[in-house]
């Protein structure tokens, strides 16, 4: 029922709304709305500053190794009742990890702290209760796992010989070659001696499998050109057995015999085949066309396809894991000799990396099945399955196998952390004003190639998300506000070094290639947070592998050295993007070399000038008139990637590798004018295996560079026992 506003009951004992209740109404009204608003902002300052201190958590605990302070930051986290829960978790899961990395029974409890009060944290409570499972579950009788190679000793793609003594690897910018190449580790000298002493302006190796014997070594070698398959003996004779023009050729295994070399080639229709290749004569036979393609992102890679398959001792049958075009694997069976193969594990979860038991009795391979990466078993009978698949060992999430022989199983796990730090620095002296400082916030790990703005209001840098097609580009604001991401993703490897920002600030970018060989140009509207991309017209410009651009500062074109001739590298052009024509600038002699050019091509802030490195020096090309001239700055600085300082009369230099790691792993300061180049001495401060990259940029006033580092963390195992008797 409505009371009409005449009927109303008048109001008891009625005062007049005097001005002084007024005041104090609004000015109460003021002092809650205030309370909100604080309310608020703190909340949104507690997140930031929470996940910040797991940033300083993460990096105590993964890159300076110092359990017990991470530990202090994490429990610092999970007390603080105003930070987001998610972050808590996180916090109180990497307890345990610490704990568990300290040998310590606290890791249980810190576990199941994860699982009780931050159920509803699903991914995280997953996690915490794989760990749990792995503590409290006893290892199948006899296995054992040990580690095999000293901390300080790096390499990639280890794998150990038929007699358990030695361990091969690659290896980067040793005192005797610089460059990628085969070596092998003593383990009972620990000596390392390399076998291949490639230097980058010829061949790099990667995936060096041993012979039965343990006399040679296959691998890959790549260059400008071709995939190559080359074999060695350990004193470093070394010959090529076969070269592929359409894609790869990775050794996978070889035959018993010691006669082929078990290999999955790239072929010119992007499919990909598993073959043999002689090792008599170099000749190939193809054993069966894979269902994964090559030569495209999402494609069967290097590294994946090495241990995709392997040959059972008695050299009849052959292992192999395959799948549709981006799907997940499964494990075949096929004769040597080629045929139709025998699914011999169908799953709907991902499998791979089968290999034979030295008996040829069992098949191991790793699997997800259960949600987390294990080591699975399956007993072999006359070809077939003898039974169902058996759970061996959890806990290899970032695990990859190498070889099973009778010393035990060989398997490998790597990471790799990509961190950016700033320096101030006298903008009169050039020297360093203290000592370099992590960049907080920035996501640990995975956050490269800084780059200042224009105005120098922001710092953009990169992060790396999975899949690999997409990234994170980072806006960060200098004088508070905001820290932006823009998800970009693109179907091809953009063209190394090429994003920056457009001289006025109003867009920042890149260019890559599509899988058909198109060329792309895309810029995010730093205000809207749009991205804008466009096709270009490709024109006269030729893509190689790694081909660094710089682009001009009205953003219509671009510069990248390029072949002109017979031999790689032998000059630096202007591509115009609108039309696609393409300027020849510079040339060089047919014995010069532009190869640190290749990778690294600056253009200086006024646009007038380009940074590159010709033969062992940095040169200046003045791109109206085409001259060049190389920097006087002594023979014993062999310096690149330059720099440019905001005045253009200095260049920002990191050395080129030389006799050892701690010599390249620094930063220079170089005169244009000529004179002594300037250490800035900082490398002392890095964390140990810190190694600074390639993107370092100095900001428009002067005061503060900024550097990318990225740190390797390496470990080889061998599991005993495998198969429970």
């Amino acid at each position: 029922m409505v009371i009409p506003f005449h009927n109303l009951p008048p109001v008891i004992n009625e005062q007049p709304f005097k001005k002084e209740d007024r005041i104090m109404k609004v000015q109460t009204c003021f002092i809650l709305v205030l309370a909100v608003l604080f309310t608020v902002v703190y909340a949104v300052h507690g997140q930031q500053e929470a996940d910040q201190r797991l940033q300083a958590g993460l990096y105590e605990e993964d890159v300076k190794g110092d359990l017990k302070t991470a530990i202090m930051i994490y429990e610092g986290i999970v007390s603080n009742a105003n930070a987001d829960r998610s972050i808590r978790a996180k916090a109180q899961l990497h307890i345990g990890m610490c704990y568990e990395k300290l040998g310590n029974t606290e890791a249980s409890k810190a576990y199941e702290v994860v699982i009780n009060r931050f159920s509803e944290q699903a991914e995280v409570v997953a996690q915490a209760k794989d760990r749990l499972a792995m503590l409290q579950k006893e290892e199948p009788a006899g296995l054992t796992m040990t580690r095999l190679l000293p901390s300080e000793v790096w390499m990639e793609c280890q794998t150990l010989s038929p007699d358990g003594s030695k361990m091969a690897g690659i290896v980067f910018d040793h005192p005797d070659a610089v460059g990628q190449n085969v070596a092998v580790f003593n383990l009972f000298t620990e000596k390392l001696n390399l076998v291949t002493k490639f230097d980058w302006s010829g061949l790099y190796t990667y995936i060096p499998v041993w012979s039965p014997d343990g006399g040679q070594i296959a691998y890959l070698a790549e260059g400008f050109d071709d995939s190559e398959l080359w074999i060695s003996i350990l004193n470093g004779e070394s010959r090529m057995l076969y070269a592929n023009s359409y894609g790869g050729i990775y050794p996978c295994d070889w035959f018993p015999d010691g006669s082929e070399v078990l290999v999955v080639r790239g072929n010119e229709n992007h499919t990909s085949s598993l073959g043999a290749v002689s090792v008599k004569n170099g000749s190939y036979r193809e054993i069966y066309i894979l269902g994964r393609t090559y030569g495209g992102r999402g494609d069967l890679t290097g590294l994946k396809a090495s241990v995709s398959a392997d040959v059972s001792p008695d050299g009849h049958l052959i292992v192999f894991s395959d799948s549709a075009p981006e799907g997940a694997g499964n494990i075949y069976l096929i004769d040597a000799g080629g045929g139709n193969p025998s699914l011999l594990v169908d799953h709907p979860a991902d499998e791979g990396e089968p290999r034979w038991s030295p008996d040829g009795k069992h098949i191991v391979f790793l699997s997800n099945r259960r949600g987390s990466r294990a080591l699975w078993g399956l007993a072999i009978r006359d070809g077939k399955a003898d039974d169902a698949p058996f759970l061996i060992f959890e806990g290899m999430q970032d695990a990859e196998l190498a070889a099973w022989n009778q010393n035990g199983l060989c398997y490998r796990t790597m990471s790799i952390i990509n961190d950016i730090y700033t320096l101030e620095i006298d903008p009169v002296t050039h020297t360093a004003v203290g000592k370099p400082r992590f960049l907080e916030p920035q996501t640990f790990g995975q956050s490269l190639y800084p780059l200042w703005s224009p105005d120098g209001k922001f710092l953009a840098y990169r992060t790396n998300i999975q899949p690999v097609e997409s990234g994170n580009l980072v806006l960060m604001p200098l004088k508070g506000g905001e820290i932006r991401k823009f998800n970009y993703s693109y179907r091809s490897h953009p063209i190394g070094g090429n994003w920056q920002w457009l001289a006025d600030g109003s867009g920042i970018g890149f260019l890559y290639f599509d899988s058909e060989g198109n060329l792309y140009l895309s810029l995010l509207d730093p205000d809207t947070g749009e991205w804008n991309t466009q096709q270009q017209p490709t024109g006269d410009y030729s893509f190689s592998f790694l081909a660094n651009i710089s682009w001009s500062t009205d953003g219509k074109a671009f510069y990248y050295c390029k072949n002109m001739g017979d031999k790689p590298l032998m000059g630096i052009v202007k591509h115009d993007l609108k039309t696609g024509h393409e300027e020849s600038l510079f040339q060089v002699q047919p014995e010069d070399s532009l190869l640190y050019g290749w990778w690294y091509l600056k253009a200086s802030r006024d646009g007038r000038r380009l940074a590159f490195h010709w033969n062992s020096k940095i040169a200046i090309l003045d791109i109206d008139t085409g001259h060049a001239e190389k920097l006087e700055y002594g023979d014993e600085n062999h310096l690149i990637f330059p720099s440019w300082s905001p005045d253009g009369k200095y260049l920002l230099a990191r050395r080129r590798p030389g006799n050892t790691t701690e010599e390249m792993n620094e930063l220079f300061v170089v005169p244009i004018s000529g004179g002594p180049v300037q250490s800035l001495n900082i490398s002392r401060y890095l964390p140990p295996g810190a190694r600074i990259m390639t993107s370092h940029d100095w900001s428009p006033d002067g005061r503060t560079i900024v550097f990318d580092t990225r740190m390797f963390k390496s470990e080889v195992s061998l599991i005993q026992n495998v198969i429970a008797e």
